[in-house]
């Protein structure tokens, strides 16, 4: 896929600025007012006191609401029966903040942010959070070139299996942490177009994604200052390969539980990884139950202080190359519990501590 929209710029001052959705509602929904968009959000968190303390709220969302063509004045409707309702969210000038715009509509069907201009927005974190019935969302194009927060945008949306992220425009990202998380009927996810030269969180980013076969990295994708990758690829069940040779992971420090639950996962490339400044390494290979062999020769881990499990219910594991692991510092208790096929020929290391805690293990 192209990226030729990266240098297509639409004109700040154009009239189209909008989204569009479609709106999927039962009978029961016409029984109370649905939720249509968050005119503000207020984040808070509880003082001393346990009261309850505003630390970050959004600018006031401007925006005409359309439905089937009819003006609403209201950020909530009473739809009059059960059917599906197109949904046109007309904004007055560019947003700033979009976070948690749409948080919990859990009626979106579709949405379509073609003609929404995001070139002013910094923050889109949590904006479809909990839309459980959107099956398809249209981002196009999108120029998201001043965002830095996008984290939780899509995640929990466990319907969604059309996205469209052709000519995405990012350059400033620094946070997408769980953006696709627990997108459980996601088969494919294309980020060809996107640039995570900034990204410092990239925690839970695939989290959940049960049924994702296929993830199109650019080949130039950067993780240079990527510090948090735990839990990235977790419960990714049905992945069968990956190939992480680019990744630059020279600054990272936590990999808890990064490949843990990709239990269809055979073959994996990370040959490339430097793991000189990983502190967690607990689970990141747990119940991968279709790995034989892991060559993770490239890892050398003078300050990794927990590993425990590292390697649990890895059943079929049948060679792990651990040469370079420094474990003196390390809690490794229990890292190949349930590693039944693993021979004394298999385990490449020079560890005794390692050695000891295998014998321990496979007694257990």
């Amino acid at each position: 896929m192209g990226c030729a929209g990266n240098n297509e710029t639409r004109e700040e001052n154009s009239r189209e600025n909008y989204i569009l959705a479609e709106f999927d509602i039962t009978e029961e929904d016409t029984e109370t007012e649905t939720f249509l968009y968050q005119q503000v959000y207020k984040e808070s968190k509880e003082d001393e006191d346990g009261n309850q303390e505003v630390i970050r709220e959004t600018p006031k969302r401007e925006c005409e609401v359309e439905v089937n063509g009819e003006v609403i004045t209201n950020y909530e409707y009473k739809f009059p029966k059960a059917g599906i309702y197109k949904v046109k969210f007309i904004f007055k000038s560019p947003l700033v903040d979009a976070t948690a715009l749409f948080w919990q509509s859990e009626n979106i069907k579709t949405v379509d942010l073609t003609h929404f201009q995001g070139q002013k927005l910094t923050n889109i974190s949590l904006m479809f959070n909990y839309c459980t019935k959107l099956e398809s969302a249209d981002l196009s194009n999108l120029d998201l070139r001043n965002v830095t927060d996008m984290s939780d945008f899509l995640s929990t949306c466990p319907s969604l299996k059309s996205l469209n992220l052709s000519n995405v425009k990012t350059k400033n990202l620094e946070n997408i942490s769980a953006l696709f998380g627990n997108c459980a009927s996601l088969k494919n996810i294309d980020l060809s177009c996107f640039n995570t030269d900034n990204v410092k969180n990239m925690s839970s980013l695939f989290y959940g994604c049960e049924n994702l076969e296929t993830i199109s990295f650019p080949q130039n994708f950067s993780t240079k200052n990527v510090t948090n990758m735990n839990s990235m690829f977790y419960s990714c069940k049905a992945l069968e390969n990956l190939n992480l040779s680019n990744f630059d992971t020279t600054k990272v420090t936590d990999m808890d539980n990064m490949f843990n639950d990709c239990e269809s996962l055979k073959k994996i490339d990370l040959s490339n990884f430097n793991t000189q400044n990983v502190e967690k390494m607990e689970f990141m290979f747990n119940d991968c139950l279709s790995l034989k062999e892991l060559d993770l020769s490239s890892f050398k881990t003078p300050n990794v202080k927990t590993m425990g499990i590292m390697f649990g219910g890895c059943g079929e594991l049948t060679k792990v190359n651990l040469s370079n692991f420094n474990v003196s510092k390390a809690d490794i208790h229990g890292m190949f519990y349930g590693v039944k096929k693993l021979k004394k020929e298999g385990l490449i290391t020079k560890e005794k501590k390692i050695i000891e805690q295998y014998k321990n293990d496979l007694k257990g």
